[in-house]
């Protein structure tokens, strides 16, 4: 079960959290721990316009209309079922 708490508008501030939709626009994530203790989080669709992961000192993780899941570290997960 999700933890969420909504911050500023358009932004929410969540902990292990799956979000699961048909359809996602831009999904941009920043300042994620992703170590979850082996437990997986993140997002599933169908179709992602655009993912982005920002991390500080990092360099940004950009997928555009992906075809496939895109790359991620830890137990963050971007799928595209």
């Amino acid at each position: 079960m999700s933890k969420a708490c909504v911050g500023a508008p358009g932004r929410i501030r969540t902990t292990d959290a799956i979000v699961a939709a048909s359809d996602l626009g831009r999904v941009i994530v920043r300042r994620v721990n992703t170590d979850n203790g082996g437990t997986p989080f993140g997002f599933a669709s169908n179709t992602l316009a655009l993912f982005v992961d920002l991390e500080l000192g990092k360099r940004p993780v950009v997928a555009r209309n992906p075809t496939t899941s895109p790359t991620t570290t830890g137990d963050l997960r971007v799928s595209l079922v």
